[in-house]
């Protein structure tokens, strides 16, 4: 009875959907009860035999509320991914149909099985979508805790087997669904830094991709062998350097430590009740072109990396506490929310910051990024900023350090696809004569983000980071409206050993904002770490940040515009690591001159690109992990 319009939904299950949500079912899944034992708990006890009508009355509720959801859910790819609060609501509203529909399966349980042909796979596939839901929402608000819900609802779905009995059925339909589950669940594990887990769950994958290759010869065998490669590359990536644990397991074997992929509130110095201007990120835009570089689900290892330099764990948990799936994170509860912050800011003297919002752009065409970037402009707040990260491959004409600027000069490629149109427009704009004459134009690259695209965003704050061997030229943006404005860049060259390391794994300057401890590691050669050593550099790296933040604030010839930044937490974490990035190569043997040390505009003043005491503590580091010897005796300007 349920077969026809679970088929209707055929289109509905691609990678990229999104849903939210977490219940007491998902928190339950440690407690290993049975699906019969669930269902047992909320079904409705009945003091008679149904009647045919009010059976037939159940099964006809359950269907339109169940077609009513795929419908809602299925509208909410048509939502912009840019602009903020006006999708909360239909996202409320997409979140109570769905949580009506897990109640209704909870009271009814055993008439839509029996006698409406329910599926233990058609339950997970409700539930599917509301760990669907609660990732898009983690993606719209950055809010890491939605993150979490999504993962609590994924998790419960594979410790309770809920597609088994898509297992060998004659089409290959289910079992589709089944691998896109997987594929969201290991982005949400990868997203949490979970990379015991990932590795558990890896290989449940690939076992199921196998089957599935071999049941149905025909079907995209292609599609999901390379699926499964990016994976696999992916997760090597994204632990360049190993954190061996004081334990191991029974077999002897050493065990790897997670990595700390969030830094929490209480790292970051405080100083942002002692500066002149309080500026805090409105959006961040993030951007990912680099050629080569492993990607997972349209995420590169660069974007990865930056998205984590965004988001602070939270403090404030997401508490269900009803029987449902759990109330939806609409309008009604985040005013709620926002409320109850608002109440605590005013007792605490140094203040958790929201996460920012972010959009994250996978090799994006030109007017793709153009729209996003005029966006979020439009959607800046009074002492606000916009913050641009782009990964990406030179393009354009090369610029040297103190060349001038002009608006083609210098340039990252945003997309290696060319745009509709883009070939033939060019040829016309260079004009007939030029084969006649054997004149040669340069034709600048279309999907290709120039400084000169970044003008009229500087008539707001702007922060700008680049990670490309061509971001010399975006040091020379000119600041011609005053408002605050810094961008740092990666460095243009690395030693050929470095470099050699490197492939495919992301730029160097990112790794260093990302984990300064992993970025020091690869410079310095370094596989794995002991827990012991990596706990003791971790609070050696803290001490710098602390020392650094003190030294900003107390320096008369830092730029005004760089402290305006640091009133943000982000970015204060953010210009500290780079501070860290710039002492460890400056120090290290094998970078030898500035075209290999990141850069920044504005420039730090002398008093602290030259500051014995945070040289000592990079030096403390050092000895820490007995790689004192590849280090020069004093820092280099």
């Amino acid at each position: 009875m349920f077969r026809p319009f679970c088929r209707s939904a055929a289109g509905h299950g691609g990678l990229d959907h999104g849903v939210k949500g977490a219940s007491r079912w998902a928190h339950d899944s440690a407690a290993n009860h049975t699906d019969d034992e669930l269902g047992a708990q909320h079904e409705t006890k009945k003091s008679h035999v149904l009647s045919s009508n009010e059976v037939a009355e159940i099964l006809e509720n359950f269907r339109e509320n169940l077609e009513k959801s795929r419908y809602m859910f299925h509208a909410l790819k048509d939502i912009p991914p840019h602009g903020h609060d006006a999708w909360k609501i239909q996202f409320g509203k997409t979140f109570e149909i769905h949580n009506l529909v897990w109640k209704m399966q909870q009271r009814h349980r055993s008439v839509l099985v029996e006698k409406g042909g329910l599926r233990r796979s058609e339950i997970g596939e409700i539930a599917s979508k509301v760990g669907q839901l609660y990732y898009q929402y983690y993606i719209r608000t950055s809010d890491v805790s939605y993150l979490q819900e999504s993962f609590n609802f994924y998790n419960a779905l594979r410790l309770r087997n809920y597609f088994k009995d898509v297992e060998g059925e004659p089409t290959s339909y289910r079992m589709l669904k089944k691998l896109r589950f997987y594929t969201r669940y290991l982005v949400v594990i990868l997203l949490l830094g979970r990379m015991q887990l990932v590795l558990e769950v890896m290989k449940e994958f690939f076992h199921f991709v196998a089957q599935f290759s071999s049941v149905y010869l025909e079907e995209n065998q292609e599609e999901w062998a390379i699926v499964c490669s990016e994976l696999q590359t992916f997760n090597q990536k994204v632990a360049l350097v190993k954190i061996i644990s004081s334990k191991t397991t029974k077999q002897g074997n050493p065990i790897h430590l997670d990595p700390v992929l969030r830094l929490s509130h209480e790292d970051v110095p405080n100083i942002e009740q002692q500066l002149p201007v309080k500026i805090t990120i409105g959006t961040a835009v993030v951007v990912g072109n680099a050629m080569g570089q492993v990607k997972f689900n349209d995420l590169s290892i660069d974007m990865f990396r930056i998205v984590t330099c965004f988001e602070l764990e939270k403090v404030e948990k997401i508490v269900d506490k009803s029987n449902s799936i759990g109330d939806a994170p609409a309008a009604n509860k985040l005013v709620v929310e926002k409320s109850t912050l608002q109440n605590q800011k005013q007792a605490r003297p140094h203040e958790q910051q929201d996460n920012p919002v972010k959009y994250l752009l996978y090799q994006p065409s030109i007017s793709s990024l153009n729209n996003y970037l005029s966006s979020a402009f439009k959607e800046l707040k009074d002492k606000q900023c916009l913050v641009v990260y782009i990964s990406g491959e030179e393009s354009g004409v090369h610029a040297d350090m103190g060349g001038e600027i002009s608006y083609g000069c210098g340039g990252v490629a945003t997309n290696r696809r060319s745009e509709s149109g883009s070939k033939s427009q060019s040829n016309l704009a260079a004009g007939p004569g030029i084969g006649l004459n054997n004149r040669r134009l340069h034709i600048n690259d279309v999907n290709c983000l120039y400084p000169g695209d970044l003008f009229p965003y500087t008539r707001k704050p702007l922060f700008l980071i680049v990670e490309s061997s061509n971001g010399l030229p975006f040091l020379q943006i000119p600041n011609w409206f005053g408002e605050p404005f810094m961008c740092i860049i990666a460095p243009q060259f690395m030693p050929q050993a470095v470099e050699d390391s490197m492939e495919n794994a992301g730029g160097l300057l990112t790794l260093f904002l990302a984990d300064p401890l992993m970025g020091l590691c690869k410079v310095c050669g370094l596989e794995d770490i002991s827990e012991k050593q990596h706990s003791n550099c971790t609070v050696i790296l803290k001490t710098f940040y602390l020392e650094a933040a003190k030294f900003c604030h107390k320096s008369k010839e830092i730029h005004f515009h760089i402290l305006c930044f640091m009133s943000d937490q982000f970015l204060r974490m953010i210009i500290l690591k780079y501070l860290f990035c710039s002492y460890v190569l400056r120090l290290h043997r094998s970078f030898k001159n500035w075209t290999q040390w990141p850069k920044s505009y504005p420039d730090f003043s002398i008093d602290l690109m030259d500051n014995l005491v945070l040289e000592k503590i990079v030096r403390d580091i050092s000895v820490e992990l007995e790689i004192q010897t590849l280090f020069n005796d004093s820092v280099r300007l």
